[in-house]
């Protein structure tokens, strides 16, 4: 129905103000869907796509057009873009430049040709097969694919409006464009993005297996294209059980030995007069369900069962995202890594935020912020152990041209800032953590200004400076 079809389109421009383009990865399988199944003669469902177009637009684009109505003068710089404006964000360090590798931000944190492999592993077909994200998306991709053939077949002759059609032509449609786009994106790309894809995965295994089942008793191809989906599973389940092998070791076999049984029993039920046949079947698809589930659920037992920090989380054991991802140790997560884990801090002279923060505060006086430090990510610990305000130079990857040194004097000069700690995490030095520095070098004229006039704070850490007159 319209009233639908509009809603929808509503509820993708909010998706958009939470991830940008990656929410418009759904509208191709809702307009094929729409086109395809919905009732009325073709005239009024383009019609209905145009007004659903027009939704979109509207929902997604609002809060980017009154951000940038604002004078760049009257508003905060806009992290990750290249000249302020949010339209440029979208477009560009969070929009197209994932898609091709450009790279974004002020100064850029990007991937090149074939990029974002320290996330998400080398661009190409088999991508979502790697150690990055096999664990994350692949234990039901044969189901799925099996049970979008299944649900095409079978309902082929059904008439075009058929609802049950319709959820496997979006579901499918769904999974192809995710699919594809994080296959070949050459930016950065993150194995989480693959939560993008459960529930049209879950949709497509579930609604297969029902359809096959709904035809076993007319079509014995049914039962056995029951048989394979379990077997592939498995199989597949094995494969990735096989990477991390300190889990259930011996699990991956014994599932591609109970997915074998299972397809013998289908079989069995085939055969029409045999009056254990509908038990046997029952117990066969109830056998299948568990194995096809065991996998999933194994990682997922596994991660519940221990803490998550950093900014790459993943599911499961480690396999190649050990030392550069969200597991236990990865450098986004570990307790001195990278990114500042919780308890310690890069450049405090007694290993502690604590010490360093309880310093900041004693010291603070009137000042607005507690210190300037060189990115979001370093200011974060910070600003939680003290409760006080902490700048964030450079936003979140220490490379946004933002407060220029003319800005940071200003602040000094009023008052409202005395300390700046340089070093320690992202953007933290010249160049910054990726390589970025903003544009026209920003980020190294902060640093040299700072080192240069303010005097350093000994004792207390390494790469603190107190800036008290030196504007």
């Amino acid at each position: 129905r319209v009233r639908w079809a509009l809603l929808a389109a509503g509820m993708v421009g909010l998706a958009f103000l939470t991830k940008y383009l990656q929410a418009y990865l759904v509208l191709p399988a809702f307009a094929l869907t729409w086109l395809v199944a919905a009732p009325g003669s073709l005239g009024r469902r383009i019609g209905v796509l145009l007004a659903s177009a027009v939704t979109v637009v509207a929902a997604s684009f609002w809060w980017v057009v009154i951000v940038d109505l604002v004078p760049a003068s009257q508003r905060p710089f806009i992290g990750g873009s290249r000249n302020g404006t949010a339209m440029d964000l979208l477009l560009g360090y969070d929009g197209l430049g994932r898609i091709f590798g450009e790279r974004g931000g002020a100064g850029g944190f990007g991937g090149g040709p074939g990029g974002g492999g320290g996330f998400g592993g080398s661009a190409g077909l088999l991508r979502l097969f790697n150690d990055h994200w096999a664990g994350q998306v692949a234990w039901l991709v044969p189901a799925a694919i099996g049970g979008l053939f299944a649900g095409l077949v079978s309902r082929r002759r059904a008439p075009r409006t058929d609802g049950r059609r319709a959820a496997f032509l979006l579901w499918g449609g769904w999974v192809a464009v995710h699919a594809v786009v994080f296959s070949f994106m050459g930016g950065i790309v993150h194995g989480y993005y693959a939560v993008a894809l459960a529930p049209a995965l879950a949709a497509l295994a579930g609604g297969g297996v029902a359809e096959l089942w709904r035809a076993r008793s007319t079509s014995r191809w049914a039962t056995v294209a029951l048989g394979a989906v379990v077997v592939a599973t498995a199989i597949a389940a094995w494969v990735i059980l096989e990477r991390t092998p300190a889990l259930r070791p011996g699990v991956g076999p014994g599932l591609v030995f109970v997915a074998v049984a299972v397809g013998i029993l289908f079989a069995a039920s085939s055969v029409a007069d045999d009056p254990r046949a509908p038990a046997i079947a029952r117990a066969a698809v109830a056998l299948g369900a568990a194995v096809i589930l065991a996998g999933p659920a194994l990682y997922a037992s596994d991660t519940v069962g221990r803490a998550i920090s950093g900014g790459d989380p993943a599911p499961g054991p480690q396999t190649a995202l050990a030392g550069f991802g969200g597991g236990p140790g990865g450098a986004f997560g570990a307790p001195g890594g990278a990114f500042g884990g919780p308890g310690t801090f890069a450049g405090d002279a007694a290993g502690t935020t604590d010490a360093l923060v309880a310093w900041l505060v004693a010291h603070r006086g009137d000042a607005t912020w507690l210190v300037a430090v060189t990115s979001a990510n370093q200011a974060g610990p910070l600003q939680l152990a003290s409760g006080v305000p902490v700048m964030a130079m450079g936003g979140f990857m220490g490379t946004d041209p933002a407060p220029t040194v003319a800005e940071l004097r200003a602040d000094i000069r009023g008052g409202r800032l005395r300390y700046v700690l340089l070093g320690g995490g992202p953007g933290g030095g010249p160049g910054g953590f990726f390589g970025g520095d903003g544009r026209g070098g920003v980020a190294s004229a902060r640093n040299r200004w700072v080192t240069e006039t303010c005097t350093p704070v000994n004792g207390v850490s390494a790469m603190l400076y107190d800036c008290a007159g030196a504007a």
